[in-house]
């Protein structure tokens, strides 16, 4: 039996299939082998490195997760919370990642200021 969040991961790694051509994908082992609050995917894709956790539509992230995916919006990457059926938001971590290579942004760190993804008001937000 496939669980919600099974079905949020799979409809992930098809999009990404699809739709990142060329891009490298880790998603690291969980339970006691893993390290807790560490994201379900590691993504780097045109240099740019991407973070994402995904929930069933019901679930929100652990403040371990939340804690990690600030981490990484913290040190210049996209950090992101996909929900259910929201694969429109991964479309939008792949026009930020386009537009960040257009400007060529990719050797900027950012403070978690404005390239930030993660804010206090809305852990899940995509914030280009």
């Amino acid at each position: 039996m496939v669980t919600p969040e099974a079905r949020v991961k799979n409809a992930i790694d098809q999009w990404i299939k699809v739709n990142l051509p060329g891009v490298f994908v880790y998603k690291p082992r969980g339970g006691p082998f893993g390290v807790a609050g560490t994201p379900d995917y590691f993504i780097c894709w045109h240099g740019v490195f991407i973070g994402i956790e995904a929930k069933r539509e019901d679930t929100d992230p652990r403040p371990l997760q939340r804690a990690a995916l600030r981490r990484i919006a913290a040190a210049g990457g996209i950090a992101a919370v996909i929900r259910g059926n929201q694969l429109n938001r991964l479309e939008t971590i792949r026009q930020e990642v386009l537009k960040r290579v257009q400007l060529g942004k990719l050797q900027v760190a950012s403070s978690g200021g404005s390239d930030s993804v993660c804010s206090s008001e809305d852990d899940d937000g995509i914030r280009p």
